[in-house]
Order: structure tokens, then C-alpha cells, then sequence
């Protein structure tokens, strides 16, 4: 299994971008957007990089980049297709 890890205190949310189970999120340190969907049904969410107008899939957690910053700032995502 694969594993990517995101410092989620490298990230700010994009507020203008996001909607319900639908955020945004820029990483401050390299300039790029992350976008988060959440799968209330399933407990999980999915993340995305994206590119222009598109979003490439990078993986899924249980667990989003806002939950538990200072508790947990590290986030693991593992690389799965969907």
C-alpha cells in the first residue's frame, strides 16, 4: 500500500471555492489546490490535486484535512483507484 502524507497546517481553506462536502484547500508552502470531497455515507473522503479545470484522484482517509490540526497535523492518504 501506498501512502502520501500531507502537513495539514500547510493549508488554508479556499472558503470562496468550497461548498458542503465540497472544500478547497491551497498548501501554502507550494502553491497548489487540494480538493476534499466527503462521502457521509461511507465515513470517508477523497482527495484530488488539481490541475487548471480538472482534479486528478490521489486517494482517500477517514479523516479531513481540518479535523484535529494541532492534535494530528499529519494526514494519510492512501493511494487507491477508485
Amino acid at each position: 500500500m501506498s501512502i502520501l502524507i500531507l502537513n495539514k497546517k500547510e493549508f488554508v481553506h479556499l472558503t470562496e471555492k468550497s461548498s458542503y462536502n465540497h472544500n478547497y484547500y491551497k498548501n501554502t508552502k507550494r502553491n497548489y489546490e487540494i480538493f476534499e470531497e466527503c462521502e457521509e455515507d461511507y465515513n470517508s473522503y477523497s482527495f484530488f490535486v488539481v490541475e487548471g479545470k480538472s482534479e486528478v484522484f490521489i486517494g482517500c482517509t477517514q479523516e479531513s484535512i481540518s479535523e484535529d490540526i494541532e492534535e494530528k497535523p499529519e494526514l494519510e492518504i492512501d493511494f487507491r483507484r477508485r
